[in-house]
């Protein structure tokens, strides 16, 4: 269907996941330069949808897409250039605070908590930290996962939101830090 705009509103292709409306604002146009074969399109509209409020990515890439990329190309795999692994001061201090604030809801050190796109398994350190001795994680990324693997107390494995291992089930708490911006 074509884009119909009437000033800053413009109905989409795509409806708001929360609400299901087709009206929204544009807030901001995202480009990227990407390589051949990249399985994410080049550009998307950020937009909020009037009814709800709601802000989402209005993109044409479908979750298996997302899916493709964050297996095969992602950029968390790199803990040296990426969040999630701690390796750079201010990220650990933004995990150490969050696995601190579950701490506080969660107080229980023998339950099972589950980080849900784990990356490289930072916020999983910081929970054995804090003296959690069951703890697991789940990426899509085989090279995170591997990463994962050497925190110590820690099972990692390959999965995500729409593909989660059957151990999973049963956890205690299952966390999903700066994940589902990542999610169509």
């Amino acid at each position: 269907a074509p884009v119909q705009t009437r000033g800053t509103l413009t109905a989409r292709v795509r409806p708001c996941p929360v609400c299901d409306a087709h009206v929204v604002s544009r807030l901001h146009t995202m480009r990227f330069i990407l390589p051949d074969g990249h399985p994410l399109v080049d550009h998307y509209d950020v937009v909020t949808c009037d009814p709800c409020r709601f802000v989402f990515a209005d993109t044409v890439s479908s979750q298996s897409d997302y899916d493709t990329y964050y297996t095969h190309s992602s950029k968390y795999s790199d803990a040296r250039t990426s969040t999630g692994a701690g390796a750079q001061d201010w990220d650990d201090a933004r995990l150490e605070a969050t696995a601190r604030a579950v701490a506080e809801i969660l107080p229980d050190r023998q339950a099972r908590i589950v980080d849900l796109g784990c990356a490289n398994g930072g916020l999983l350190r910081w929970f054995g930290r804090l003296g959690y001795e069951r703890l697991e994680g789940i990426d899509p990324s085989p090279a995170c996962v591997a990463a994962t693997a050497t925190v110590p107390n820690t099972v990692a494995r390959v999965g995500s939101l729409f593909a989660l291992p059957r151990e999973t089930l049963g956890a205690d708490g299952v966390i999903l830090s700066h994940v589902l911006e990542h999610v169509r």
